[in-house]
């Protein structure tokens, strides 16, 4: 099961107020914690008089408080059922054999539906980088793309070898991925570091269905001998692919760069191309540069 997600709700989803409950659900999902509180009343019963003794007295009802959920030390009956409330219009947790992934699903505003773009996150704790698919999701369902935001299973370690990427997650990503409408002409994923890079282990090794295009950014992992197959795994992939380096990436992504820029333009192939962004991360003018250069490409190997 998916929420299809109107983009007046999406727009509104926003608000900095619904980003923190975004923020306050993802954490809640690992770190349950809440307490319920109840008590009876204390009233007393009503006098018996002599114009009521002959009556029937109603059993006294007994009343219970209403439950209070402490989220983190918020003790707040109305905060907490705000936050069931609204998340659960937005985040539904999908059940993958012994995983838990949260997804979001948005639809194009737009009658034609250019793409479908499938944003990969982990789903512990990275609240920078989920702000940034949520902000490049609105960007793009306002240009006629449908999106999804997927989150890999919370409380997971990142994969340390390739050899750990072949099982690890396999089985969760092929649930999120089953489950996409195919409606949409092309299949576009998205995904970042570490993550990026177990999807280039996971394409090479076939457990995962292919996209039509994959776009990593600062992609890395974090073991030298290993990170060193990353170009290789880039020229193995057959279908196109966008390679996005931040000016500011870590020392790891960095280590392959020029060794993946030198892998694209010896295959020379125009689906794949490395680009290099510019600028802060999270901002308007990054996501809004992102989103150019992506569509961009799309129009050079056709799509557009």
């Amino acid at each position: 099961m998916l929420i299809n997600i109107p983009h007046r709700q999406f727009s509104s989803m926003m608000s900095t107020q619904l980003w923190m409950l975004v923020l306050v659900y993802l954490l809640c999902t690992d770190l349950t914690y809440a307490q319920t509180i109840t008590g009876t009343d204390t009233q007393a019963p009503p006098t018996s008089t002599a114009e009521n003794d002959s009556a029937a007295t109603p059993p006294k009802e007994e009343v219970t408080q209403p439950a209070i959920i402490s989220f983190f030390g918020l003790q707040s009956q109305r905060f907490a059922h705000d936050v069931q409330r609204q998340i659960t219009d937005y985040i539904l947790p999908v059940s993958v054999g012994e995983h838990v992934l949260n997804t979001l699903q948005y639809q194009a505003i737009t009658p034609r539906v250019k793409a479908h773009i499938l944003f990969i996150t982990a789903g512990f704790g990275n609240s920078a980088q989920m702000q940034m698919y949520l902000e490049l999701s609105s960007v793009f369902v306002d240009a006629g793309y449908d999106t999804m935001i997927a989150t890999l299973p919370v409380g997971e370690e990142l994969p340390a070898t390739l050899a750990d990427a072949s099982e690890y997650w396999a089985e969760a990503l092929n649930g999120i991925i089953n489950a996409i409408d195919n409606a949409s002409p092309y299949s576009v994923v998205y995904a970042s570091g570490p993550i990026a890079a177990t999807l280039l282990a996971l394409y090479d090794k076939q457990r995962l269905p292919l996209p039509n295009a994959l776009v990593i950014q600062d992609v890395f992992f974090a073991q030298n001998d290993e990170n060193q197959k990353l170009p290789g795994l880039i020229e193995r992939f057959p279908n196109a692919l966008l390679d996005f380096s931040q000016s500011r990436a870590n020392r790891w992504s960095n280590a392959t760069l020029k060794t993946r820029q030198q892998t694209i333009r010896t295959q020379n192939l125009r689906q794949k191309t490395q680009r290099q962004l510019y600028g802060m991360p999270i901002t308007e003018k990054q996501r809004h540069l992102i989103y150019k250069e992506m569509t961009g490409w799309f129009n050079r190997i056709g799509w557009l």
